[in-house]
């Protein structure tokens, strides 16, 4: 048999580089995909957590919600927590309002949302 100079092919070592270097920016990929979903996650509760301070505080104004209150609540999916607080301020038919949305109850603010309520006196 006659060798050549040049053979066809890839040698074993040069197949394990290309797996190896396709593995490691794979994973990359997979990490940064995994992040993505997480954000997504994030976003799509903060979304949630807006639009219900945002309606809670609306039915505070018009006094269809207790001035303390805590409820859980499900919204877009959501399973959320809310805390509503009415305090005075120095105007005496003025009463500040404030909405504070968690995921957990043991859990840091999603969201706060203060406003305010005029009462005749």
């Amino acid at each position: 048999m006659k060798k050549t100079r040049y053979s066809k092919g890839f040698t074993l070592i040069e197949v394990l580089i290309a797996l190896a270097i396709i593995a490691i920016a794979l994973t990359a990929i997979v990490k940064a995909s995994s992040f993505n979903v997480e954000d997504s996650i994030h976003v799509q509760n903060k979304n949630a957590a807006d639009l219900m301070a945002g309606n809670i505080l609306a039915e505070a104004q018009l006094g269809l919600v207790a001035p303390q209150s805590n409820q859980e609540k499900t919204l877009m999916n959501t399973k959320l927590y809310w805390t509503l607080t009415q305090d005075t301020t120095p105007d005496k038919s003025v009463y500040k309002i404030t909405v504070t949305i968690k995921k957990n109850p043991g859990s840091s603010n999603l969201i706060t949302l203060w406003g305010f309520r005029y009462e005749q006196p």
